[in-house]
């Protein structure tokens, strides 16, 4: 619990994305949606971590690594929001934490 907390509390603090996981009814809108407010959302529906790419409305990019069932909700900020994500057919920077459990590495390849 407290590796998850420093985990999101580090990608929060590097400006990344809020990251949860989604309930039943969240989970039946896979991939990229527009979100209350032009947040884009990315929900992850698969037992396995991917990269996704993101586009910025300016024309820049960003990749993200996701967790299995994980969901993450980028901008709007600074008069920026995401216009589309999808997955990426390349291997996610992973890492083991002291609990044993794999997460996303904080850096990931930029396709």
């Amino acid at each position: 619990m407290r590796k998850a907390l420093a985990t999101a509390a580090a990608l929060l603090a590097l400006g990344a994305a809020a990251v949860t996981t989604p309930t039943t009814a969240q989970a039946a809108v896979c991939g990229f949606q527009v979100g209350a407010g032009g947040r884009g959302i990315y929900t992850h529906c698969a037992n396995t971590f991917v990269l996704v790419k993101g586009h910025w409305s300016n024309g820049a990019t960003f990749t993200r690594c996701f967790e299995p069932w994980q969901s993450g909700s980028f901008g709007p900020g600074g008069g920026l929001r995401v216009t589309q994500m999808y997955y990426v057919p390349v291997r996610p920077n992973l890492v083991v934490g002291p609990d044993g459990r794999t997460y996303c590495s904080l850096y990931q390849p930029r396709v």
